[in-house]
Protein backbone atom coordinates (compact mmCIF):
# COMPACT_ATOMS: atom_id res chain seq x y z
CA UNK A 1 0.00 0.00 0.00
CA UNK A 2 1.02 3.53 -0.80
CA UNK A 3 0.60 5.83 2.00
CA UNK A 4 2.32 8.85 -0.12
CA UNK A 5 0.06 11.17 -1.53
CA UNK A 6 0.68 12.04 -5.36
CA UNK A 7 0.80 15.62 -6.95
CA UNK A 8 0.71 14.48 -10.39
CA UNK A 9 -1.12 18.22 -12.03
CA UNK A 10 -1.50 21.76 -11.04
CA UNK A 11 -4.59 21.05 -8.86
CA UNK A 12 -3.14 18.34 -7.28
CA UNK A 13 -0.19 20.75 -6.32
CA UNK A 14 -2.56 22.94 -4.70
CA UNK A 15 -4.70 20.54 -2.94
CA UNK A 16 -1.42 19.80 -0.92
CA UNK A 17 0.10 23.13 -0.53
CA UNK A 18 -3.57 24.35 0.96
CA UNK A 19 -3.91 21.65 2.78
CA UNK A 20 -3.82 21.99 6.99
CA UNK A 21 -0.76 19.89 7.47
CA UNK A 22 1.51 22.12 9.53
CA UNK A 23 4.53 19.86 7.67
CA UNK A 24 4.46 18.46 3.92
CA UNK A 25 7.27 16.38 2.72
CA UNK A 26 7.53 15.90 -1.11
CA UNK A 27 9.80 13.11 -2.37
CA UNK A 28 10.23 14.38 -6.10
CA UNK A 29 11.56 11.37 -8.17
CA UNK A 30 11.69 10.09 -11.80
CA UNK A 31 10.88 6.53 -12.70
CA UNK A 32 14.24 5.56 -14.46
CA UNK A 33 16.40 7.71 -11.01
CA UNK A 34 17.95 4.39 -9.28
CA UNK A 35 18.82 6.64 -6.02
CA UNK A 36 14.92 7.61 -6.17
CA UNK A 37 14.02 3.45 -6.30
CA UNK A 38 15.97 3.38 -3.16
CA UNK A 39 14.77 6.28 -1.22
CA UNK A 40 10.79 5.62 -1.88
CA UNK A 41 10.25 2.72 0.06
CA UNK A 42 12.41 4.40 2.73
CA UNK A 43 10.03 7.33 2.84
CA UNK A 44 6.97 5.23 2.62
CA UNK A 45 8.10 3.43 5.71
CA UNK A 46 8.48 7.17 7.41
CA UNK A 47 5.24 8.24 6.41
CA UNK A 48 3.64 5.11 8.30
CA UNK A 49 5.61 5.56 11.55
CA UNK A 50 4.65 9.23 11.18
CA UNK A 51 0.88 8.35 10.15
CA UNK A 52 -0.13 10.19 13.41
CA UNK A 53 1.74 12.91 12.91
CA UNK A 54 0.47 16.46 11.51
CA UNK A 55 2.49 15.61 8.24
CA UNK A 56 1.54 15.35 4.65
CA UNK A 57 4.32 12.80 2.57
CA UNK A 58 3.89 13.56 -1.00
CA UNK A 59 5.70 12.20 -3.78
CA UNK A 60 5.35 13.79 -7.05
CA UNK A 61 7.15 12.41 -10.67
CA UNK A 62 8.97 15.47 -12.06
CA UNK A 63 8.54 13.72 -15.82
CA UNK A 64 4.82 13.79 -15.22
CA UNK A 65 4.77 17.21 -13.36
CA UNK A 66 7.21 19.49 -14.82
CA UNK A 67 6.35 22.84 -13.43
CA UNK A 68 8.64 22.38 -10.26
CA UNK A 69 12.44 23.16 -10.93
CA UNK A 70 14.55 20.79 -8.67
CA UNK A 71 18.33 20.23 -9.24
CA UNK A 72 18.57 16.98 -9.48
CA UNK A 73 16.99 13.92 -8.05
CA UNK A 74 15.65 12.74 -5.99
CA UNK A 75 15.02 16.18 -4.23
CA UNK A 76 13.15 16.15 -0.90
CA UNK A 77 11.44 19.20 0.19
CA UNK A 78 10.30 20.09 3.59
CA UNK A 79 7.25 23.18 3.84
CA UNK A 80 5.63 24.55 6.96
CA UNK A 81 2.43 25.93 7.32
CA UNK A 82 3.63 30.09 8.54
CA UNK A 83 1.09 32.68 9.50
CA UNK A 84 -1.38 30.77 6.81
CA UNK A 85 1.65 30.67 4.40
CA UNK A 86 3.22 28.16 2.83
CA UNK A 87 7.27 28.37 3.34
CA UNK A 88 9.88 25.68 1.90
CA UNK A 89 12.06 25.56 4.83
CA UNK A 90 14.96 22.73 3.95
CA UNK A 91 15.52 20.56 0.87
CA UNK A 92 17.37 17.20 0.84
CA UNK A 93 19.34 16.41 -2.52
CA UNK A 94 20.01 13.17 -3.64
CA UNK A 95 19.31 10.03 -1.81
CA UNK A 96 20.70 10.84 1.73
CA UNK A 97 18.48 9.25 3.98
CA UNK A 98 19.88 9.62 7.04
CA UNK A 99 19.49 13.60 6.35
CA UNK A 100 15.90 13.33 5.84
CA UNK A 101 15.20 11.50 9.06
CA UNK A 102 17.76 14.12 10.68
CA UNK A 103 15.40 17.00 9.32
CA UNK A 104 12.25 15.21 10.09
CA UNK A 105 13.21 14.68 13.92
CA UNK A 106 14.19 17.85 14.17
CA UNK A 107 11.18 19.66 12.73
CA UNK A 108 8.81 16.87 14.26
CA UNK A 109 10.25 14.51 16.87
CA UNK A 110 10.48 11.43 17.21
CA UNK A 111 7.29 9.18 15.49
CA UNK A 112 5.02 7.94 18.21
CA UNK A 113 2.64 5.17 18.35
CA UNK A 114 -0.37 8.27 19.87
CA UNK A 115 -3.89 7.30 17.94
CA UNK A 116 -4.05 11.33 17.48
CA UNK A 117 -2.20 13.68 15.13
CA UNK A 118 0.56 15.64 17.05
CA UNK A 119 1.55 19.23 16.00
CA UNK A 120 4.85 19.96 14.06
CA UNK A 121 7.10 22.01 16.27
CA UNK A 122 8.27 25.01 14.06
CA UNK A 123 12.30 25.43 13.97
CA UNK A 124 13.36 27.34 17.05
CA UNK A 125 16.08 29.94 16.14
CA UNK A 126 19.57 29.05 17.67
CA UNK A 127 20.06 31.70 21.05
CA UNK A 128 23.01 33.86 20.04
CA UNK A 129 25.90 33.46 22.32
CA UNK A 130 27.71 36.12 23.95
CA UNK A 131 30.60 38.20 21.46
CA UNK A 132 33.52 36.02 23.21
CA UNK A 133 32.08 32.57 22.86
CA UNK A 134 31.00 33.93 19.30
CA UNK A 135 35.32 33.70 18.74
CA UNK A 136 35.74 30.57 20.49
CA UNK A 137 32.43 28.36 18.90
CA UNK A 138 31.90 28.52 15.10
CA UNK A 139 28.91 29.33 14.37
CA UNK A 140 26.14 27.03 12.18
CA UNK A 141 22.78 27.89 10.67
CA UNK A 142 19.26 26.51 12.11
CA UNK A 143 16.79 24.84 9.55
CA UNK A 144 15.22 28.57 9.41
CA UNK A 145 17.86 30.66 8.31
CA UNK A 146 18.57 28.41 5.04
CA UNK A 147 15.14 29.60 3.57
Amino acid sequence: MNVLYEIKDEKTMNDAMNSPYSLIVIDIYADWCGPCKFLTPKLNELAKLYSTSDILFCKMNVEHYKHHDVQGLPTIEFWILENQKRNQIHTVLGADFEEVKKTLVQLAGEPDSQQQRRPVQQPQPTPTPSPQKQQQKKQYKTLSEYS
